[in-house]
């Protein structure tokens, strides 16, 4: 819940929080975990998953609940490991592809589980800001950022769906249409 990988941290900045505005969001955090510890009786804002939903996590871990993972969940309900039993490359998408969408966000289930299975992942997304080798050691194969695709940030946000078609597009020419694979995928 805080620290350098709570949720002020993470997850400030990638919602526009300037570096004030974190320190601000990690005081009043660091008040609320204080409050939870004390109804739980045990420290629960430093159990795994306590910053989740800004700090609901550590909130229903104080009354009781017990964290699991919410990817693990969509795969198991929605038939996941059934659906890439026939594929050969699964496109997926994130608002910002950073260190955090590896640990527990539905990219990073998706990315082990094609991984196990020898299918190449395209990840689309708004901005990404891991380095390739981190999301090539994640299962990645490209990873293609809207922001960059449409030129800014604000651009990419006010005409979100047009820039996605054009890189949706982009990328199929490069991969698809051409009866390639992406860089580093299995050949089947």
């Amino acid at each position: 819940m805080l620290g350098p990988r709570g949720c002020a941290r993470v997850f400030g900045p990638q919602k526009g929080a300037d570096p004030a505005t974190v320190a601000v969001l990690e005081r009043r955090l660091a008040a609320w975990a204080s409050e939870l510890d004390a109804a739980a009786g045990w420290p629960v804002s430093a159990a795994p998953g306590a910053g989740a939903a800004g700090g609901i996590g550590a909130a229903l871990l104080a009354l009781g609940s017990t964290v699991e993972s919410g990817a693990e969940i969509v795969a198991r309900h929605t038939g996941l490991a059934a659906a890439l039993a026939d594929t050969d490359v699964l496109v997926t998408g994130e608002g910002r592809l950073d260190e955090s969408s590896l640990h527990g966000k539905v990219v990073g289930a998706l990315a082990a589980a094609a991984r196990a299975r020898g299918i190449a992942v395209l990840v689309l997304a708004g901005q990404v800001a891991l380095d390739e080798p981190a999301w090539r050691r994640a299962g990645v194969v490209t990873a293609r950022a809207i922001a960059e695709h449409a030129g800014s940030v604000p651009l990419a946000l006010a005409d979100a769906a047009n820039q996605l078609i054009g890189l949706s597009a982009a990328t199929a020419a490069q991969f698809g249409d051409r009866g390639q694979s992406p860089p580093g995928s299995p050949r089947r």
